[in-house]
């Protein structure tokens, strides 16, 4: 480019002969056109192009190039200009840099519009005056990286779609540490517990030990740097928790660094399910994604042949992980960690040589954030001389291609996984282009439609097979499909040897710009197999159903028989009542059950069963006149022991009749469902808490995106503006305060957000806890707050209840500091507590009536809020006030309700503006003996 400019007529444009030209020009000239990174220059007030051998090759794919050289930017950029003029204008208008990552430009090429992606920074050359007489931009096409992170995604797509169609479970074992991932499916084939860690050693101890050589060998075998061989077996596993027998099919690869193995996994399909029934089968695979996102154009200057760094830009030293403090140094002071690597080297021997180096993808192990963390690099090396041809010092210039080659390496890491989780399927896999259309199959799927060869098939030699009575479910599905984006039925395909195979498809639709479906892939399963045994099940069904009605004849031929055997139920309540509901006669079974003699019982009312509640709402008459009405009466609810102890018992009432058809009187059988009834709470608490932690998250995430974010755009801010103020103490110093208070706010969210997660993730014990220690506890931490605020805290004395001191302990002190801090005259806090009556009980949703509870409320004099946002104030980063006028992070009322709820109790607000706030939080007094379910087994 120095022979272009030179040649070229500049006296026809207002740039002028270049004997001219002012020296800020000369030395923007002099730094560009070296460089070895795109670089483009528009001066004066006709923003005339100046660009390096860089960005001329660039141009030159374009057929740009040398026209570009002295042209107006507007007549260069035509097809684009409305994209670039903003940023020109930007710096022109002395509004400082700007800087761009991954922003799509479309330039013609060959005649046609094509996107391609820039990270880029423009920059102004100023004036001997200060002021913009030209901007300069340092670019890099970042095109391919945005495409790798689109193929990526496709392909994490399509490995998770494989795993979801073929129902699998995964493993990861890392021998070194001896630490096994199992996801739950695999759990559950294994027969593990959903939360109990199962170490590697014990594995075998849940295998089959007839199978324990086979798997042991297999094992070992992986695991052998000298074999390396595949895992593929089939083994029977014995359920850690229920004892079940279940085959296995198990598929797994070992992964060897210097001839050690440092991962080892696989997948695991159960064949029990697919020899017996269909079974739902669920993988699932968590990754991770850490990307350091770097500035593309690092730059460092190094002095002499002891490589003393004279300069290094702001990006360049957030690459080394480093302060401005690393200016002056050498290069060995400054990053002793590059000893034993080769960088070192090189500098020298570009040094004495004069020969530039160029890098791509080279790993360098840094130092960043006290930690030797491993990166990759694209860089040059280029020597800089004087004017005497001598070399003096190096620049250095630098890109973090870190995020690429990870992501390159995920991608081939995640074809493998995709294309052996198919494989150990059998699945047949296929991908439509509806557009143009063209139909690419695999060679099991052609098998699974009966072709032995795949030479001119299309589309329609796989659709046209369908049975003709399954027609309309493929049309159905086929019309679902580009509703939902999703594609599944099942149907009947015929062979042309005419038999008839059942095939299940699963799909997914892509669609275009303008929502058009572009695209189906998905896979096939041969399900013929599954089919027939259904068919054959439900005959066998139908023939016991015949067999079960002939003994049911039996049975009736043996009532008198039946009768006399009543007696002796252990397991079940049998009585005989009369019209009125009063006991006839008591069999075994009652006494076991409700604990009362024949000798107590008969002759009493069956409303000795049945609490006070029950009795009130006359629920044994409604149940007596039901069986008089239908000749039958059913019900489950809790009853009464002799001891007062309460059970769930299902309650069935027959009336009998005599032969002329009148009643006489009831049969009533209670059994006593308890522990079914315990263990369905249970699990209905189970749900319900994880639906609440799967709102949480959601939340949490979308929140979180944007509180987390905002203090590093302050940083990347002032940043910005701290490179271009160097030479004034003043504004550096008021920057570097903003960023340092940036960085203390990241951190102090990152800290809240860790007790968040940890209140979450963790299960403490419940102990007697006083609440008066507690409250002086908290007062003494917050002694100098309270004394600085001229605070007056009243509280009443606080009951002992059962919970876990340390939460309360923080619940507490979040309440009482938010009092503190959200006020604007001296602080009033009230605190009381008071036992909740049944009918307090009555209007919280929230609460058990069969509980004790006890409520705490913290009263204040403070700033208050709208009633409206009585519940967005317990949502985590939600904020009613800027953080400039009052501090916090959003998180502590979050803390609060949480903390509540893992004591199964409820927290409230109340407030007006300007008329202080009131807390409510109601709290079981008891975990033990207090809760319904355990009382009911006293």
């Amino acid at each position: 480019m120095i022979t272009y400019i030179r040649v070229h007529d500049w006296s026809a444009s207002r740039v002028g002969p270049r004997e001219a030209w002012p020296t800020v020009l000369h030395s923007t000239l002099a730094v560009m056109l070296p460089s070895r990174f795109p670089m483009i220059l528009y001066w004066g007030p006709d923003r005339i192009c100046f660009y390096n051998d860089a960005f001329a090759a660039f141009l030159k794919l374009l057929g740009k190039h040398p026209a570009a050289l002295g042209e107006r930017a507007e007549a260069v950029w035509g097809e684009s200009w409305s994209l670039i003029l903003p940023q020109i204008e930007h710096v022109e208008r002395g509004e400082g840099a700007t800087w761009l990552e991954d922003q799509c430009i479309p330039v013609l090429q060959s005649g046609q519009l094509r996107d391609t992606f820039w990270t880029s920074s423009y920059s102004p050359v100023s004036d001997e005056s200060g002021k913009p007489a030209g901007v300069l931009v340092t670019c890099l096409e970042t095109t391919a990286q945005v495409v790798t992170r689109k193929t990526m995604k496709d392909t994490d797509e399509r490995l998770e779609f494989a795993l979801e169609s073929a129902r699998l479970g995964t493993w990861d074992f890392h021998p070194v540490t001896q630490i096994v991932t199992w996801d739950n499916r695999t759990r559950e084939l294994f027969g593990f517990p959903k939360d109990e860690i199962i170490p590697f050693e014990h594995v075998l101890n849940f295998i089959a030990p007839e199978d324990h050589p086979l798997v042991k060998t297999a094992i070992d075998r992986a695991l052998d740097p000298a074999i390396g061989e595949r895992l593929n077996i089939q083994f029977r596993t014995l359920g850690a928790e229920d004892g079940k027998v279940r085959w296995v099919h198990s598929i797994g690869q070992a992964h060897f660094k210097d001839g050690t193995p440092y991962r080892f996994s696989g997948i695991v399909l159960d064949l029990t399910d697919r020899i017996t029934a269909e079974q739902d089968l669920q993988a699932s695979e968590r990754r991770m994604l850490n990307m350091v996102l770097e500035a593309p154009v690092a730059t460092a200057i190094y002095i002499g042949e002891e490589m003393v760094i004279q300069l290094a830009n702001e990006t360049m030293l957030n690459l080394w992980g480093k302060d401005a403090s690393a200016i002056g140094k050498t290069v060995d002071q400054a990053l002793p960690e590059l000893d034993g690597q080769p960088f070192m080297a090189l500098l020298q021997n570009v040094y004495r040589t004069g020969v530039a180096y160029r890098a791509s993808e080279d790993r360098c192990d840094l130092v960043v954030d006290g930690q030797l963390q491993t990166f990759y690099f694209n860089f040059t090396y280029k020597p800089l001389t004087d004017s005497n041809g001598q070399v003096y010092g190096i620049m250095n210039m630098a890109v973090d291609v870190t995020e690429q080659v990870m992501i390159r390496k995920k991608i081939e890491l995640s074809e493998t996984r995709q294309k052996l989780a198919i494989e150990a399927a059998g699945l047949g896999t296929f991908d439509w282009d509806m557009i143009k259309p063209e139909f690419t199959f695999s060679q099991r799927l052609a098998q699974m439609f009966g072709y032995t060869e795949t030479v001119n098939l299309e589309h329609i030699s796989f659709s046209g097979l369908i049975h003709p009575d399954d027609r309309q479910i493929r049309l159905d599905a086929h019309a679902e499909a580009i509703r939902t984006g999703r594609l599944f039925y099942e149907a009947r395909f015929v062979w042309l040897d005419q038999s008839v195979h059942w095939i299940r498809l699963n799909g997914k639709v892509l669609y275009t710009e303008e929502g058009k479906p572009s695209r189906m892939y998905g896979t096939t399963m041969d399900i013929t197999d599954q089919k027939n045994l259904a068919d054959w099940l439900e005959k066998q069904v139908e023939e016991r159903t015949l067999t079960l009605q002939q003994r049911n004849e039996e049975l009736k031929r043996s009532e008198e028989r039946y009768h006399k055997m009543v007696d002796e139920v252990q397991d079940y309540a049998i009585l005989l009542l009369n019209r009125e509901g009063i006991i006839q006669n008591w069999n075994q079974g009652a006494e076991r059950i409700k604990g009362y003699s024949e000798a107590e019982i008969v002759g009493k009312s069956i409303r000795v069963f049945y609490r006070p509640e029950d009795r009130e709402k006359g629920l044994p008459e409604r149940l007596i006149d039901e069986a008089l009405r239908e000749g039958r009466a059913t019900h489950e609810g809790w009853r009464l022991r002799k001891n007062g102890s309460e059970f769930w018992g299902n309650t069935v009432i027959t009336a009998l009749h005599d032969e002329q058809g009148s009643i006489i009187g009831f049969s009533k059988v209670t059994r006593d469902l308890t522990e079914k009834k315990l263990a369905e709470d249970q699990l209905w608490q189970y749900s319900r808490d994880l639906e609440l932690q799967n709102k949480e998250l959601e939340q949490f995430a979308y929140i979180a995106s944007h509180d987390l974010q905002e203090p590093l755009r302050k940083i990347q801010t002032f940043s910005g503006l701290l490179r271009e103020s160097l030479d004034q103490p003043e504004l550096v110093d008021r920057y570097l305060g903003k960023i340092d208070s940036s960085a203390q706010r990241m951190s102090t969210l990152i800290r809240e957000v860790l007790n968040y997660s940890r209140l979450t993730m963790q299960e403490e014990r419940f102990v007697p806890v006083d609440l008066n220690a507690i409250l002086q506890a908290v007062l003494v931490d917050l002694e100098l707050l309270v004394e600085q605020k001229g605070a007056e805290i009243q509280a009443e004395t606080l009951p002992t209840i059962d919970g876990v001191p340390l939460q309360l302990g923080q619940l507490f002190y979040n309440l009482i500091s938010n009092s503190l801090k959200f006020t604007e005259k001296r602080p009033m806090i009230r605190i009381s507590a008071r036992i909740l009556t049944p009918g307090d009980l009555a209007g919280f949703a929230g609460l058990k009536p069969t509980q004790t509870y006890v409520e705490l409320r913290f009263e204040d004099n403070g700033i208050g809020f709208e009633p409206h946002f009585a519940q967005q104030i317990f949502v985590i980063f939600q904020r009613l006030n800027t953080s400039k006028r009052y501090g916090g992070t959003g998180i502590g009322l979050a803390l609060c309700k949480k903390i509540v709820d893992n004591h199964q109790g409820q927290i409230l607000a109340q407030s007006e503006p300007g008329q202080g706030a009131v807390f409510l939080v109601q709290l079981p007094c008891s975990r033990q003996a207090g809760s319904e379910s355990n009382r009911h087994l006293q």
